[in-house]
């Protein structure tokens, strides 16, 4: 499911203030997925950057800046509304794919794992 936060991530994504390599949809939910499940309360401003990656952004301004990161933390919120729902009621913003064996691959996982690693920094 793509959410409107998601759709405003799209969006950032094809404009050029978005730098190479920032994270796909499903790299940045698999991402906030692992930040909200950490033990630790883990502050915006300690994995903020990990979205970007190596390059920091080229904003087009303060509205574009404000509107991009309004939508990362609408997601982060989303993400921890469904989990606190209960886990039937979470549904992935990732894809899923079917393998050719009958089993489904998470393709937004590595990012999580990758993210649960944030609060050691």
């Amino acid at each position: 499911m793509i959410t409107d936060s998601l759709s405003t991530w799209l969006g950032f994504l094809t404009s050029p203030a978005a730098p190479k390599g920032v994270m796909s949809p499903m790299e940045l939910d698999g991402y906030l997925t692992g930040i909200v499940v950490s033990p630790d309360l883990l502050r915006p401003i300690r994995w903020i950057d990990g979205i970007w990656r190596e390059n920091e952004p080229t904003f087009d301004g303060l509205d574009q800046m404000q509107t991009v990161i309004a939508a990362v933390m609408d997601h982060y919120n989303a993400i921890t509304a469904a989990l606190d729902a209960g886990f039937k009621q979470i549904e992935a913003s990732f894809c899923l794919r079917p393998h050719p064996s009958t089993v489904m691959q998470i393709t937004g996982l590595p990012i999580m794992v990758w993210a649960l690693r944030v609060r050691t920094r």
